[in-house]
């Protein structure tokens, strides 16, 4: 097998390469395959046909949310800002929010399934269009028992001003 261009680093629709995970022959031809991140933060090895071809340009969690229609709605949207914020150093939000220690319940980072469905059990969700996602104890993360839909008055009285308790 010949050299493999390094591909780490470089950016193809929403994955990052990370590294290169394996080298191998099928069907009389070399292949790699590459461990990428999404930008919601979830990794998936890629072979790199797929990768340049733009076959595969996004995690398996984003391409099911797109597959079910919820990658352009509100909700959708608004999980994968919050995990930006908690996760993602690069994120400009990243410094108040997970650089401060704030966390997201496993569940969710790893499901936006779970996510939606404990925010639609919420009352006032079918509001979410002209409601935010609220913290109801500021020093506490993005949990079950901890969010609520509230307006831009509530969030505004609910401002972390008060001290941190990050868990």
């Amino acid at each position: 097998m010949g050299k493999v261009k390094d591909l780490t680093g470089e950016v193809y629709g929403k994955l990052t390469v990370l590294r290169l995970v394996k080298r191998s022959k099928s069907i009389g031809r070399a292949t790699s395959v590459w461990l990428c991140e999404c930008e919601c933060e979830a990794t998936r090895e890629v072979t790199r046909d797929s990768l340049v071809r733009g076959y595969t340009y996004q995690c398996v969690e984003c391409t099911t949310a797109r597959l079910h229609g919820d990658s352009r709605t509100t909700l959708y949207t608004r999980w994968s800002t919050i995990k930006n914020r908690i996760l993602n150093p690069k994120d400009i939000s990243y410094n108040r929010y997970g650089g401060l220690g704030m966390t997201m319940a496993k569940e969710w980072i790893d499901s936006y399934k779970l996510f939606k469905e404990y925010m639609l059990s919420l009352p006032n969700a079918g509001n979410m269009d002209i409601l935010s996602i609220d913290r109801v104890h500021n020093g506490f993360g993005y949990h079950p028992m901890n969010l609520r839909w509230a307006t831009d008055t509530q969030q505004a009285r609910n401002k972390g001003n008060k001290g941190v308790i990050y868990e």
